[in-house]
């Protein structure tokens, strides 16, 4: 699933993130998220940190607490590129921490690496 607020960021992952097989779902914010999530699976989430409603860190917060997606691996991709930013979402459970606009081939080579 790609979760952000632009979109015309997640057409642009979902299309790259298709080309190379993945099926994807999208999500404009944390809250549509959890409203998709429903305990369906998902190999990886892919998030960004700042939305509006549910924010990124506050998803991760929730997934990591959930379950069924405690060990779903989660990739953020945000513009802000703070120390602090990068270790608080590692701390919440991200496998990886990409700035944006990110390079649709590097994202694919991450979740690759996280889903198999």
């Amino acid at each position: 699933m790609v979760i952000d607020d632009c979109p015309v960021v997640r057409t642009v992952l979902r299309i790259a993130l298709e080309d190379g097989g993945f099926h994807v779902a999208e999500a404009a914010d944390g809250e549509d998220a959890l409203e998709q999530l429903d305990g369906r699976p998902f190999a990886a989430l892919v998030c960004d940190l700042s939305m509006p409603r549910v924010d990124g860190l506050s998803l991760l917060r929730w997934l990591r607490h959930h379950p069924r997606y405690r060990q779903t691996p989660v990739v953020v991709i945000t513009l802000d590129q703070r120390p602090e930013t990068r270790e608080r979402a590692r701390s919440l459970g991200a496998q990886a921490f990409m700035q944006k606009p990110c390079s649709p081939q590097a994202l694919m080579s991450t979740l690759q690496r996280l889903c198999h």
